[in-house]
């Protein structure tokens, strides 16, 4: 019915002629065009020689095996895919829930515990082999799991969190640690689980599409049926957005790991993926190394591109990379990739973002890097202890009724309690350091207002300008330097010749704080103001800590010294 709706359209609109000639390309397994296949299988064993370079991958030799025959014949009724599918929501279900659950982990996580805004329920048939996966590829993860050395898969992180994907709950994990941060393996077994999830929903997808196609072509009633509803406006069912390319190059190359082997599978393009994706990073000096943290080092080693998305088409013997995104079954893109397309899409009607219509499964992996922050209920012990000066640290409560007001509270209360202490003093050396880039512009706003001799450091100062302000600023020239956040997470500058040090707004990574705190080893008052609301209690916490944190925003006093 969808289909003859698409051909009647189409006779009056270009777009969607070509929407339903994509439609049929894509369910018949075809690509852009016939030849296409033919072209395709000299190109990709090229391809897949240079694939060999790959770290810890094996690029060719794989197989989908996906169809229908070749699956496990277990009870859709009793399938989490099947039940997902089938299910309509209630209007009730559709409003946002009240009351929320804590229910505990199955897998160790430190501090934590799940929240669900309701019963979580594994079905019987998912905590046992196959766990609800396609036969064959739990077989392969079976394999790979033991090929690296791993014993016990039953017991193991990786398939206790794919099951929880499996159940197809919306799923924030915040306390993941990164593979940056010397949590390579925890990082992988998340990983993993969420990439097994969405191969499982893509090949399963298909296997019901074959299967309903051989059901239509022996003439069952289709008009007066729901249970065709296996297909979306377009072919894309899967979306992750990763914020740079070293990382996204980690996630695919891994998705291909995980991909069935079994008959001779090509890798299409695979040497142009790792061309764009493993290499093409900066190049890095020897001092960049020795001067950056271990976490630094090993989240930008790469290639750190954030504009980039590319289509992955799994077909009978070959995995296509850089598919046409309508005959993708997943989009692997950055956020800034994806906003441009939007916005082109907006002032130029030939180009859109269809593609994105009928996506079944979102994975936001590594949203500390793409957000800098993580909402965590972790309790927090603090980084004080890594501040290995003695400095008095002032901390300010600056008391506002809401968290909207809490912007403009910050501003009038520098303006009126701290920079009149700033104009006064006849010392130089003040460090201001603000986390938001707004917040810093209109501190910069106001101190040009009112001719303060200062100098700027921020994310969007041009390379000149920073090494001259740091210069100037560390002999007099200047007497106040403005500091961002984001000018910290992307160079770990080290300021020379601060003399106070003034926390506009706390830090959101914790790590930044002792990190400027201890810049402070040349001064010989070392002082350090921090200002602060009671809507910063989760920054709050990870600095002091989560006892620390709560008794000083509820607390009479507005001040507090720590040294």
């Amino acid at each position: 019915m969808y289909d003859t709706l698409l051909k009647t359209l189409g006779s009056t609109s270009k777009s969607i002629a070509n929407a339903y000639k994509r439609r049929q390309r894509a369910e018949e397994g075809k690509s852009d065009s016939d030849e296409d296949e033919d072209m395709f299988e000299n190109k990709s064993k090229q391809d897949a020689l240079y694939a060999n370079d790959v770290q810890g991958a094996s690029l060719a030799a794989m197989e989908e095996r996906i169809h229908g025959n070749s699956i496990e014949k277990e009870s859709e009724s009793s399938s989490s895919f099947a039940t997902h599918l089938d299910y309509k929501l209630s209007k009730e279900e559709v409003k946002l829930p009240t009351k929320k659950g804590i229910y505990k982990s199955r897998f160790k996580a430190a501090n934590c515990k799940w929240q669900a805004t309701k019963e979580l329920n594994l079905e019987d048939s998912y905590s046992k082999p196959p766990y609800g996966l396609n036969m064959k590829l739990y077989d392969h993860w079976l394999n790979t799991y033991k090929a690296s050395g791993g014993q016990d898969l039953h017991s193991s992180r990786q398939r206790a969190f794919f099951s929880l994907c499996n159940s197809y709950q919306d799923i924030l994990h915040h306390n993941k640690k990164p593979f940056y941060r010397k949590g390579r393996e925890e990082d992988s077994n998340f990983m993993d689980g969420y990439l097994l999830h969405s191969l499982n929903h893509i090949f399963k997808t298909r296997d019901l599409v074959t299967k309903n196609d051989k059901m239509l072509s022996k003439g069952e009633e289709l008009l007066n049926s729901e249970k065709f509803l296996d297909q979306g406006f377009t072919r894309p069912k899967v979306l992750i957005i990763l914020p740079i390319r070293s990382i996204a190059y980690r996630v695919i190359n891994r998705l291909i790991q995980l991909t069935p082997e079994g008959h001779k599978v090509n890798v299409d393009h695979a040497g142009r993926f790792i061309d764009n994706f493993l290499n093409g990073g900066p190049v890095r000096s020897k001092s960049w190394k020795k001067s950056k943290p271990l976490d630094h080092q090993a989240l930008f080693r790469g290639n750190d591109d954030d504009d980039f998305i590319i289509g992955i088409k799994f077909t009978k013997k070959t995995i296509k990379l850089y598919s046409d995104f309508y005959t993708s079954d997943m989009i692997v893109a950055s956020p800034l990739n994806l906003i441009h397309k939007i916005e082109e899409a907006e002032v130029e009607k030939e180009k859109d973002v269809d593609y994105l219509s009928s996506i079944e499964v979102l994975i936001i992996d590594h949203a500390d890097v793409l957000a800098m922050q993580v909402k965590s209920r972790h309790k927090h012990k603090g980084v004080l202890p890594k501040v290995l000066l003695q400095v008095t640290q002032s901390y300010e409560r600056i008391d506002t009724e809401s968290n909207e007001d809490a912007f403009d509270a910050r501003f009038d209360y520098f303006k009126t309690k701290v920079f009149p202490k700033i104009k006064d003093s006849v010392q130089g050396g003040i460090m201001l350091y603000i986390s938001s880039y707004f917040e810093f512009v209109r501190v910069r706003n106001f101190l040009k207002s009112q001719d303060a001799s200062m100098c700027l450091v921020g994310e969007y100062t041009k390379e000149e300008d920073k090494s001259c302000s740091r210069t100037c600023f560390f002999h007099g020239g200047k007497k106040i330097v403005l500091y961002t956040e984001r000018a910290q997470f992307y160079y770990r500058y080290k300021i020379r010749g601060i003399q106070n040090l003034i926390i506009y707004s706390l830090p959101e990574r914790k790590e930044f704080y002792h990190e400027i705190v201890n810049m402070l080893d040349e001064s010989q008052s070392v002082n350090c103001t921090v200002l602060f609301t009671r809507f910063d209690i989760l920054r709050l916490e990870r600095i002091v800590g989560a006892a620390a944190a709560k008794q000083m925003v509820a607390s009479d006093k507005s001040t507090f010294i720590f040294v």
